[in-house]
């Protein structure tokens, strides 16, 4: 369950307003109803004020929605490594970072 909390841990960023996204907990007193989810930390940034008007999404479905994407990039992994290759040469300095990052991924 760490592994999995730390695996994605400001990794997730929202679509709508570019934030991170924060795991959460819904607690209930019956253990049927409690949640765990993952929302934009930008939600509420005033004592209950929405700023973001993006929705949560369920702490499995995002796991599993990463478990699946990462199997994808195994299975053409030539074919992603190629791109990150050419990524090394960008004069945009964000994305030779991140295509250094997931060509150091895929090596180990």
């Amino acid at each position: 369950m760490i592994l999995k909390i730390l695996l994605l841990a400001g990794r997730v960023i929202c679509g709508h307003c570019g934030s991170v996204f924060g795991r959460k907990v819904w607690n209930s007193n019956d253990e049927r109803f409690r949640r765990i989810v993952w929302r934009c930390n930008n939600k509420y940034t005033v004592k209950g004020k929405k700023s973001c008007e993006n929705k949560h999404i369920d702490d499995k479905v995002l796991y599993q929605a990463f478990v699946n994407t990462f199997n994808a990039i195994l299975e053409n992994k030539d074919y992603f490594m190629e791109k990150w290759k050419e990524g090394l040469k960008s004069d945009n300095a964000l994305v030779r970072y991140k295509s250094k990052q997931f060509i150091e991924i895929l090596k180990k």
